[in-house]
Order: structure tokens, then sequence, then C-alpha cells
């Protein structure tokens, strides 16, 4: 079995190095990026997992990234976790409700958000598997 990589996009170091190291221990290649720019760029050498996003972000917000994702054609192979301190999601969830799969609020309890990226990936290993049969 491949490796399962997980992007994490967040603007925060200190959530990085943490989300980094959570991740890491449990056997996943991270692919930690801080920008809409990097997030493309891993995408386009070919990334494919699950991607944890921080919606709240300076410049270019988590929902206008996941909007580019979704129109350079990336989502065929990637699921979607929102991670942030916005306590409820808005309308704009509503538009991306088919690639994501967990809203988990900061502070977020470390054991659901590794079982969250979990399911991702099994998700994603029924997707693909759907996909040759």
């Amino acid at each position: 079995m491949e490796q399962r990589k997980l992007m994490v996009v967040d603007n925060d170091l200190d959530t990085l190095v943490i989300l980094s190291t959570v991740f890491e221990i449990e056997g996943m290649e991270i692919v930690p990026v801080d920008d809409l720019r990097k997030c493309l760029t891993e995408l386009e050498r070919g990334l494919e997992g699950v991607i944890l996003i921080d919606i709240m972000m300076p410049y270019v917000d988590g929902w206008a990234i996941i909007r580019n994702i979704i129109r350079e054609g990336f989502m065929e192979n990637n699921r979607l976790i929102i991670l942030t301190a916005e306590k409820y999601p808005d309308e704009k969830m509503d538009e991306f409700n088919e690639y994501i799969d967990d809203y988990i609020t900061k502070p977020f309890e470390v054991r659901y958000l590794v079982s969250s990226v979990k399911r991702s990936f099994e998700r994603l290993e029924k997707i693909k598997k759907q996909q040759f049969a």
C-alpha cells in the first residue's frame, strides 16, 4: 500500500508543525503549505490524498482555494476536510458539500481529527476501487 499523503493548508506555522508531527506518527506523508500558489503547485505535481484546509487565511481564504482546486480539476483523487476557527460553516460550504468529508473547528480533539482523516482516506480508496471496477 502506498503511503497516504495529507496536504495541510494553513497560514499558521504552529498548526502546520503540530499537524505534521501528529500525522507523521500515524505514518502519513505530510505536505504543509501556507497559500494558494503552493497548494496548486503540489497538486500539479500529482499529489493525491486528503487536503486539510483552513478557511480563515489572509489574502486568499480557504473557500477561494477550494474553488481553485475544483476549477483546475484536482478533486478527482482528493478529498477535503475543513479545519478552522470558524464555529459554523457559512452558505459557501453548500457549494462544495460533495467534496468535503468533515468540518472541524479549532481547538480540535486530536483523536477525532486523526479518525476523520483516516475515514477520508478510506472513502478515497473506495472511490478509486469503483473507478477501476
